[in-house]
């Protein structure tokens, strides 16, 4: 556990400067420049006050896949439901959002879980960049009915692991080409609209340092003998440093309606290692590695009223051939429903 710890913690500080200098130099909105968009494929509401109820959750996931003994096992956590508010006026998109708790039953079957999960998705006009710093403490084992025939998922409790933990941080900011024409925000943050169907290419750039450790092997007792020795650890430590290249595209339906979805993959070198609870190396490497963002958006947006379902995805794999995969998840999900308000001299 203290060498996962250490290890992200070492990496928040190193991020984090690199965060503030994408957003610090990224940020063309700030020095007071409008935006600069084709009006025939985007209409902006800059001015415009955009509020919203959003239901939103956040959510990771760490799994483990022996590819020599076709074993897996998927760990998630206990999330909660949320409710909020998202908001944005010009340059400056922000939510809040508050999580319902759980029943008494509900933790009883899946476990408790104590989380500190910050996400930062901010959508400029030439730059998307996308930030995390979680922390997570209880996970569950999601696939139950792989090694138990008769599980029933919707009366047995699942396996549980108090003491299991994952931790993520990291950044990617990435750079839209076709950015006079296609509008992150129309679907994310609405304040603007996408009129015509459009896309673009997007490149930039990532550094990730994400983990994961628990005070016994993170296999169970009752499948260890399934499993190979590489895969026996209590924790496991990563970096990822990259490029990335994808497209994203939104297809405009009857005028209001949209569909936005993008895939971006990127390509960089990775290190990580795995302990067991002897503090004994069980696997290391260093080398390629691949991580992935995807994002997915479809609503209804008209001059005032706008609803979406949105989605941000992001994967780290860690892959050592012909052994053992290791998967860190990532991202959020939402429903907002909102009214643009005009503001005339910044007052209703």
């Amino acid at each position: 556990m203290n060498k996962t710890r250490n290890t992200v913690l070492k990496g928040i500080f190193a991020i984090c400067l690199l965060q503030i200098h994408i957003l610090t130099t990224a940020q063309e909105p700030l020095r007071g420049e409008k935006p600069k968009i084709d009006t025939s494929y985007i209409q902006s509401y800059y001015g415009d006050l955009t509020l919203g109820l959003s239901i939103p959750r956040k959510y990771v996931d760490f799994s483990l896949n022996d590819i020599q003994n076709d074993q897996d096992l998927e760990y998630q956590p206990n999330s909660n439901i949320s409710v909020g508010i998202k908001g944005a006026y010009k340059w400056l998109g922000l939510s809040v959002g508050f999580g319902l708790p759980h029943t008494s039953e509900n933790i009883d079957r899946y476990g408790k879980t104590e989380r500190l999960d910050i996400q930062l998705n901010a959508y400029l006009r030439k730059f998307v960049v996308d930030g995390y710093l979680q922390y997570y403490q209880g996970f569950y084992l999601n696939n139950m009915a792989s090694y138990f025939d008769n599980f029933d998922q919707n009366e047995m409790n699942y396996y549980q692991r108090p003491d299991l933990t994952f931790a993520n941080v990291g950044i990617s900011a990435r750079y839209i080409w076709n950015y006079n024409k296609f509008s992150y925000k129309a679907a994310y943050d609405f304040n603007e609209k996408q009129k015509k169907g459009s896309g673009s290419l997007v490149t930039g750039i990532f550094g990730f340092i994400s983990g994961a450790s628990a005070d016994s092997l993170v296999v169970p007792a009752f499948v260890r003998d399934e499993f190979s020795d590489q895969a026996l650890f209590s924790n496991v430590s990563s970096i990822n440093l990259g490029i990335s290249v994808g497209y994203i595209y939104t297809f405009v339906i009857a005028k209001h309606f949209f569909i936005t979805a993008g895939v971006v993959p990127g390509l960089g070198l990775q290190a990580y290692s795995a302990f067991d609870t002897e503090e004994n190396t069980v696997l290391s490497k260093g080398g390629l590695g691949i991580s992935t963002t995807s994002r997915i958006a479809l609503g209804y947006n008209k001059k005032r009223f706008y609803m979406a379902f949105t989605g941000v995805s992001g994967s780290s794999n860690l892959i050592n051939k012909d052994i053992t995969a290791i998967n860190f998840g990532y991202g959020n999900v939402r429903f907002t429903v909102g009214y643009r308000f005009r503001l005339k001299d910044g007052k209703l």
